[in-house]
């Protein structure tokens, strides 16, 4: 019985629900929820669609490879600098992941779907380190290809709404006004 008053309150007051946000005056709301809903699904699509973690993502991780996984969390630091750099650099792709990148990509689904809109950055910043492992490994993987020239936009992308995030929120909430 609880469980219909519940429903009823959620629906009602709250206007929580399957795609019941979707309304026109919120398209401010849903503009900045984006940058977070892109960094989400692009940190959950380069670690489904890497080679080497195939397996694991078609087996839901539930078998084990044949080889154990380094876990690089428990490795001493003279360990890691006998490591070759690109090895450091690939920590996103450890099969260790796994948990973190379906957790990400609930989190992101149902926040998208069946929560106010506003509060989606909140959520998976707060509940998700996978987004900061994304981050940091889109930027160690650009500033160690320098050497090629590749382009850093990704990366400075990145930074900047980070940083534009931190200064913006900063100011708005010293004043008072609403931020996300």
């Amino acid at each position: 019985m609880d469980t219909i008053f519940l429903l009823i309150y959620t629906r009602q007051v709250l206007e929580c629900g399957i795609l019941r946000y979707f309304e026109l005056k919120q398209i401010p709301n849903f503009f900045l929820a984006v940058p977070m809903i892109v960094l989400s699904s692009c940190a959950v699509l380069v670690y489904c669609c890497n080679k080497e973690n195939l397996e694991i993502v078609k087996t839901l991780g539930l078998l084990q490879r044949k080889d154990k996984p380094d876990n690089m969390a428990r490795r001493s630091i003279h360990q890691s600098n006998r490591k070759t750099q690109n090895e450091d650099i690939d920590f996103y792709h450890n099969p260790g992941v796994f948990v973190y990148v379906v957790h990400l990509a609930f989190m992101t689904l149902f926040g998208f779907t069946s929560m106010h809109v506003q509060v989606i950055t909140r959520f998976i910043a707060s509940a998700s380190p996978l987004i900061y492992w994304y981050s940091a490994h889109v930027i160690v993987k650009d500033t160690a290809d320098l050497a090629h020239c590749r382009s850093m936009w990704r990366s400075q992308l990145i930074v900047g709404y980070f940083l534009l995030y931190f200064f913006i929120g900063t100011a708005l909430h010293c004043n008072f006004y609403p931020w996300t």
